[in-house]
């Protein structure tokens, strides 16, 4: 069974992130959890008028986001004609990440899937801002991000894209390849990299890669090649039918005092692709 989070944000309608989801893991036993999380405003009250704030004004926040949370799941649960799907909410006074990360571990999330319709900025290679923390802080477990052209595909194919500089492990492998294998996708490699220009290294973790991956699936795996980074966008523009998984290496020293992003921020949203964040 998976164990699917969805945050939900009331202030637009995200419902097709949750549509996306439900035909994704249609195949598979699910049960989905939809989080809100909320704040009060304080900004421009004194110490004096937050003392006076009557009952209502905390409980407001609170009412809004419980109504908006179970008309979702009284939606999804009487449409839903998938026996194998559950629907759940949780509605939290809490910060985002702090609320994403504390329902991953108490629920033992399998994904987070999130969508980036909202608020997309009018520069085409920005993330919103809730998207770009949630890709930046929460690395516990894979997160599928969904662009504002996104479509079901029918049969996927999952590329693999790295430049293979660091080794991916063959847990990372077996964790990608599961969700492979729930959508009935196949697979290829793409090598961020010209054949060319490869070192040794790079070589050697390919190779690893390729011959984890034929056991797994015991067949061959297709491998392409790019020239650099830049072009894995063009790349996804071009094979409409495929689904863009990209690893998010370590934060370095920069990202961890919040002063740099993940190379998948900083690659900004692919036009129609959905893309799966994954971790080392």
């Amino acid at each position: 069974m998976k164990k699917i989070l969805i945050p939900i944000y009331l202030n637009h309608h995200n419902c097709d992130a949750i549509d996306y989801a439900v035909k994704f893991f249609k195949r598979e036993v699910c049960e989905f959890y939809f989080l809100n999380t909320y704040n009060y405003n304080v900004q421009g009250l004194n110490a004096i008028q937050l003392l006076q704030a009557d009952e209502d004004w905390f409980e407001r926040p609170k009412l809004e986001s419980q109504k908006r949370l179970g008309r979702l799941i009284k939606k999804y649960s009487y449409n839903s004609r998938n026996k194998n799907h559950s629907f759940n909410a949780t509605s939290e006074c809490t910060g985002l990440i702090s609320g994403i990360k504390k329902n991953i571990t108490e629920l033992a999330i399998d994904i987070v899937v999130v969508s980036c319709k909202d608020k997309l900025n009018r520069d085409v290679n920005m993330y919103c801002k809730n998207t770009s923390l949630i890709i930046d802080e929460i690395r516990a477990c894979p997160i599928l991000i969904m662009p504002k052209a996104t479509k079901q595909k029918r049969n996927p194919v999952f590329a693999l894209v790295s430049d293979f500089k660091s080794e991916i492990s063959e847990e990372e492998i077996e964790s990608w390849y599961e969700i492979v294998k729930l959508s009935n996708g196949s697979l290829k490699i793409v090598v961020s990299n010209s054949m060319n220009e490869m070192t040794n290294q790079q070589i050697s973790n390919q190779t690893k890669v390729c011959y984890y991956l034929r056991t797994l699936t015991n067949s061959s795996v297709v491998v392409d090649y790019l020239n650099t980074t830049s072009d894995i966008k063009e790349f996804a523009n071009t094979h409409s039918n495929h689904i863009i998984s990209l690893i998010d290496k370590k934060p370095d020293f920069l990202r961890k005092y919040g002063l740099g992003h993940s190379t998948i921020t900083n690659l900004g949203p692919l036009s129609s692709s959905p893309l799966i964040a994954l971790h080392q």
